[in-house]
């Protein structure tokens, strides 16, 4: 099982390290910035991810094209401003070892990945994109994920 993170960004530079360097359980870390007029897109590729730049379309376009960009099944899609907890990356290991039993794996941005605390967002973040297409794949629908 491999993983593909995903992050959208905008003037990230003071976030995108933390994040990066949590997802240390991930294969590949994808990077679709906006544009940013900070050191964002260096920061992350001095950090190993792979930057793509695109235009502002909306937050579930700009996911979804994130996703589109991954090269691995199994994604998993966080925010500049959140950081997987030490936990979290330890049952992503677990599950990565064992093999996965679902095709997809949700969890609250306020519980066990640290966010900015404003709000709870709960759909599914790490998904399976089964599809050969990408206009078949899991996507974002608002600000959450549909199958």
């Amino acid at each position: 099982m491999k993983i593909s993170a995903t992050i959208i960004t905008l003037d990230e530079e003071r976030n995108i390290a933390r994040a990066m360097e949590s997802l240390r359980c991930c294969d590949e870390i994808v990077v679709v910035d906006s544009g940013s007029t900070d050191r964002t897109p260096e920061i992350a590729a001095k950090l190993g991810a792979r930057v793509v730049d695109s235009v502002w379309p909306g937050y579930a376009k700009q996911k979804n094209y994130a996703g589109e960009q991954a090269s691995n099944d199994w994604i998993l899609s966080i925010d500049a401003d959140e950081a997987l907890s030490e936990a979290l990356e330890g049952e992503i290991w677990q599950i990565k070892k064992s093999g996965p039993q679902f095709d997809a794996l949700h969890y609250a941005s306020h519980g066990p990945i640290l966010g900015n605390g404003f709000c709870i967002r709960a759909g599914i973040r790490i998904a399976k994109c089964v599809c050969t297409t990408a206009a078949n794949r899991s996507g974002w629908a608002n600000m959450f994920m549909r199958a």
